[in-house]
């Protein structure tokens, strides 16, 4: 059942008879769906804020009961009105995320008019980035598109699903179903601890930096599945071939093949494919190949000029805003087998960049076309130095007082040239100026023989042990003690004699 009010200006809300959320089939463990009511069977607009004309379509849909239609289906007057579908979502951080929906683009005329459907995201600083571009696109069944969203991980972003009709040629709309944001942990990166052994020298646990090379930058490169590129709008669509392919089951054509579409006449259109990439800014080099079949009924041109409305193939690299950012590949080429081409992309480390096939037909009944299996992109890292580590420092000890070795003199003295001893400083005949006293051979000998039977008795030696010198020594000195004290007497007695004579 669908309820639909018109209030002035055309604004459309819907509310659907059964209300329950969607739920993302096949969840894996640790993984949450971020999208509330992404299936439309709940009442919008509920979690979805909505603009212009919106409505809920029982007729059109994928899964459950409902779509959401955005814009002028051909059951609405034709209109200038511009028709949203938003809802903000806190993305987790630490997580790898995923942006997935189904849609249905379509349009009543093909004529040229100001008409597109897009759709969006808008980050919380307001930066618009686009996920479908606006273009107006017609289909015949139901697009698959996935689109990562690892780079704003733990930021707030909208989704924004939009139509613009400017009231004049066609009526343009589009059907949205299964909105889904399914966020998975991510694993998480060991952190360099250092462990301390109890040997001298400590070791250390170092996670490095990627080494070597990765080919995982570009996402079902070889067309195996129905996901991660976007389709662009042409008169004859882009398609997944099973013939030719270089490897697999799956290539994908680009342009008019007269052979595959023989009744599609020749026409002014772009056939492209696109999608979004970044590339590490701690790589040390990225290059991008794909191989190609290019097929032309016109001449070759190895560089075909931009700017003028001629057929080519070509391979551009985009801002996220649509802008150019380098041309990659600009030919129109005739070569019937597989051939690779190899571009270095390392100019753009850390760039948000959209890659962007393309082949153009200029209208001239002549026919340009492609087809493009095995694209890579190779991202390699640089090996990093991994720290060494060193013992520690032994610690250098405190300086001590080291005391002055006491000299001893030794038992038999040294001679001089003159053949007489020389005592060592310190002894017994060291005079006060510090030089030596010269002491005659023999006495030298008997001193040395006197002070060795000293040390073996280990006591003062004997009167009757000395020699004459050491022996007669004390004598004269009482002798010339006596001879002071007769001196002394008799000037007394001399001089009591003057003093009586007086």
């Amino acid at each position: 059942m669908i309820v639909v009010f018109v209030p002035s200006g055309a604004v459309l809300l819907y509310a659907a008879a059964l209300v329950y959320p969607y739920e993302s089939p096949g969840l894996q463990p640790g993984c949450i769906e971020l999208v509330n009511n992404g299936g439309f069977e709940a009442s919008i607009p509920g979690t979805w804020v909505t603009q212009g004309v919106v409505l809920a379509d029982s007729g059109v849909k994928l899964t459950g009961n409902f779509s959401a239609l955005i814009g002028l289906s051909t059951i609405f007057p034709n209109q200038n009105v511009s028709s949203a579908l938003r809802q903000t979502i806190n993305l987790p951080a630490a997580h790898t995320i995923t942006l997935s929906f189904q849609w249905y683009p379509q349009f009543d005329l093909n004529i040229s008019d100001a008409d597109v459907q897009f759709v969006n995201i808008q980050t919380s600083d307001g930066t618009i980035v686009p996920v479908v571009p606006a273009v107006k696109q017609t289909a015949t069944t139901w697009q698959s598109v996935n689109f990562p969203l690892n780079q704003f991980a733990g930021q707030q972003i909208t989704l924004i699903f939009g139509v613009n009709n400017d009231g004049t040629g066609s009526r343009t709309w589009m059907n949205i179903d299964d909105v889904s944001v399914v966020a998975c942990p991510s694993t998480p990166t060991a952190t360099a601890t250092p462990t301390i052994t109890p040997t001298p020298t400590p070791t250390f646990t170092v996670t490095p930096l990627p080494t070597g090379c990765v080919t995982d930058g570009i996402l079902n490169g070889s067309f195996e599945e129905d996901s991660f590129w976007i389709f662009g709008d042409a008169p004859v669509r882009p398609a997944f071939v099973g013939s030719p392919v270089r490897t697999g089951l799956r290539a994908v054509r680009l342009g008019i093949d007269p052979a595959a579409v023989p009744a599609s006449p020749s026409r002014e259109s772009f056939s492209s494919i696109r999608q979004p990439f970044q590339i590490s800014s701690l790589a040390s080099t990225a290059s991008l190949s794909w191989w190609h079949i290019d097929r032309t009924e016109e001449g070759p041109l190895e560089n075909a000029p931009r700017g003028v409305l001629i057929d080519r193939q070509e391979v551009i690299l985009l801002n996220l805003d649509n802008s150019t950012e380098a041309i990659l590949y600009s030919k129109r080429l005739n070569n019937p087998s597989w051939q690779q081409t190899t571009v270095d992309l390392t100019a753009f480390r850390g760039k948000a960049l959209v890659l962007y096939f393309n082949v153009l037909n200029d209208g001239n009944n002549l026919r340009t076309w492609q087809y493009i299996d095995d694209v890579t992109l190779t991202i390699c890292y640089a090996p990093t130095a991994t720290p060494t580590p060193t013992s520690p420092s032994t610690p250098t000890p405190f300086p001590t007082d080291t005391p002055t070795p006491t000299i001893t003199p030794t038992d038999t003295p040294s001679s001089d040239m003159s053949g007489s001893a020389v005592e060592p400083p310190g002894a017994d005949g060291e005079l006060e100026s510090g030089e030596p006293t010269i002491i005659p051979m023999e006495e030298a000998g008997r001193q040395a023989a006197g002070m060795a039977d000293t040390a073996q008795a280990g006591s003062e030696p004997g009167w009757l042990d000395r020699s004459i010198r050491e022996g007669l020594t004390p004598v004269a000195i009482m002798i010339g003690v006596l001879a002071v004290i007769a001196l002394a007497v008799g000037v007394a007695i001399y001089r009591q004699r003057s003093n009586v004579s007086s």
